[in-house]
């Protein structure tokens, strides 16, 4: 598992990184499946959070907790 893991942060590392050698994101599955297992809990802190934002923005609908990128970096929070 954390050969995998490991593997999966270098292949990451190259695709953002180093774009012209044109190497394919290929953990895509493999992280859709971690994300099926693992944590989808928000902290406290962060819902708090969350909620703060919400009301200096204009609505909760404008925030969004622990969003998820391409490459399945997990970003807490993100105001559209």
């Amino acid at each position: 598992m954390r050969t995998r893991q490991r593997l999966m942060d270098l292949n990451r590392a190259v695709c953002l990184e180093c774009p012209e050698f044109q190497v394919p994101w290929f953990h895509e599955r493999y992280c859709q499946q971690l994300q099926k297992k693992g944590n989808g809990s928000v902290s406290p802190v962060q819902q708090q959070i969350h909620k703060m934002l919400g009301e200096v923005l204009g609505g909760i609908n404008f925030v969004q907790a622990a969003v998820i990128t391409p490459y399945f970096y997990t970003v807490g929070e993100y105001c559209r």
